[in-house]
C-alpha cells in the first residue's frame, strides 16, 4: 500500500473516532475537538496527541509503522489517540 492510501484511511478513521465521541463531548459539554493531523513521528512510538494551551490539539502518527501494521494501527493507535483528546 502506498503512503497516501495508509495516511488516507488513517485521517478517515481518525474523524470517525472523532464523530462517535460527539455525543459523549455533548453530555459533557465539551468542545469537539479539530485536530491537526500530521505522520511526521518516528521511532518506536506509533501515535501522540499534543493539546497545549490555547493551541488546537495535534494528533501525531508514524507512518512507517501504521504501513508496516495498518489493521492493528487502525483498530488500535487511532482510537487510542483520540481517546487522549476526550478524556
Amino acid at each position: 500500500m502506498s503512503d497516501e492510501a495508509v495516511s488516507s484511511r488513517i485521517r478517515d478513521k481518525t474523524r470517525q473516532m472523532l464523530q462517535r465521541a460527539a455525543s459523549l463531548c455533548a453530555v459533557h459539554r465539551v468542545a469537539l475537538p479539530d485536530p491537526v493531523i500530521r505522520f511526521d513521528l518516528s521511532g518506536q512510538a506509533a501515535g501522540q496527541a499534543r493539546w497545549c494551551s490555547g493551541e488546537r490539539p495535534t494528533l501525531r502518527y508514524n507512518l512507517e509503522i501504521a504501513c508496516r501494521h495498518e489493521r492493528d494501527f487502525l483498530a488500535r493507535t487511532v482510537a487510542h489517540e483520540v481517546a487522549h483528546l476526550i478524556t
